[in-house]
């Protein structure tokens, strides 16, 4: 639907390596541009992690303070067993936290321009609950576009390998 943003979700659980750089280095090792692990190893290279994160797929708006959005299983990606129980959202608009359907479109205003931050809590099942908050720029047109948007990437290095790592880009 156009003029409706999406509120894009994730739960994921993921493995890293070791922050150990010794540990690691005789974990694993570097054959043809490709890590692997040494085999046989009595000790895992790798630390499991897990995130839960969320965002209007457009973190930068301008001249309304009044926006429709929308909530999909579609938008929703995780890797965990976990059935959702309960969803909440608080739009940083007054009212606190409302019940999220999915799938849902809400229509939210605020009374003034600026930077928002709405915050989403999914309850599982199981009984646990993960909170997450995200930032959104509401920009009047009087505001300078530069002014409160990041837009910037920044190179993560492998403190171990060399020309290894990932690049980190927020905008």
């Amino acid at each position: 639907d156009s003029g409706i943003l999406p509120i894009m979700a994730m739960h994921i659980n993921y493995h890293e390596f070791i922050k150990d750089s010794v540990q690691l280095g005789s974990l694993i090792y570097e054959s043809g541009g490709q890590l692997y692990d040494y085999p046989s190893q009595s000790a895992s290279p790798y630390q499991s992690g897990e995130v839960f994160s969320f965002s209007p797929k457009n973190s930068v708006v301008r001249d309304s303070l009044t926006w429709r959005f929308r909530f999909s299983a579609n938008y929703f990606i995780t890797n965990t067993s976990k059935t959702v129980g309960a969803l909440e959202i608080d739009f940083d608009d007054g009212r606190g936290y409302v019940s999220l359907a999915i799938p849902s479109t809400k229509s939210v205003s605020w009374n003034d321009f600026g930077v928002k931050y709405p915050k989403l809590r999914i309850t599982y099942t199981d009984g646990t609950t993960y909170n997450a908050t995200s930032r959104f720029f509401i920009l009047g047109s009087h505001t300078p576009k530069h002014s409160n948007e990041w837009d910037d990437t920044h190179p993560i290095p492998n403190s171990t390998f060399v020309n290894h790592g990932a690049n980190l880009r927020i905008s």
